[in-house]
């Protein structure tokens, strides 16, 4: 296994000894998954856990996740308590679990009724946004002239058509894991 000095940038471990404080290494929580660290921290405060990466994406919409998206779920899910988007870093509260994947609770119905409600409540409609089609078409646009010569012009033409036939209007968006 790479050490944490391979794997976090200087800043990062820099801002990890700052934030919380001194800190010693529980466990590498990591799942070797698009190159993102996570370190369950024990450390003056307690229990935490930092996440790190070197693929901004991915931890810039945790932390935008946390901040307006999670409050509906408080007490049920970790807290933020420290982000830095352009370092790409994070750390939040720990909350104990384990998963359920493979484990003696995969078969429980109660375990998925639990899930689901959180789910209903994350997945609510937030706002509206009247660019979302518009930017959906251009999206549709933009992939159809990339599939020219891969897909059967008749197929991109009916796209074509079907796209041009929308009437753009306002949209309720809600949160979706990618």
């Amino acid at each position: 296994m790479a050490t944490l000095d391979s794997r976090l940038t200087p800043a990062q471990l820099g801002l990890l000894d700052r934030w919380p404080g001194p800190w010693e290494l529980i466990e590498d929580m990591s799942w070797q998954l698009q190159g993102i660290t996570v370190l369950r921290l024990r450390a003056a405060a307690g229990e935490v856990v930092a996440k790190a990466s070197g693929t901004a994406h991915h931890i810039g919409r945790e932390i935008r996740a946390y901040r307006k998206i999670t409050a509906p779920l408080a007490g049920r899910t970790p807290v933020l308590l420290h982000a830095d988007a352009a370092e790409q870093v994070l750390v939040a509260s720990y909350l104990p679990g384990r998963l359920v994947e493979g484990g003696p609770q995969e078969q429980t119905p109660g375990l998925f009724r639990q899930a689901g409600e959180l789910l209903a409540l994350l997945h609510r409609p937030r706002q509206r946004n009247n660019g979302y089609d518009g930017a959906v078409l251009n999206k549709i646009g933009d992939f159809a002239d990339r599939a020219a010569g891969l897909v059967p012009a008749a197929q991109l033409s009916a796209v074509r058509r079907l796209a041009a036939a929308h009437r753009p209007a306002p949209r309720l968006l809600c949160a979706t894991h990618g």
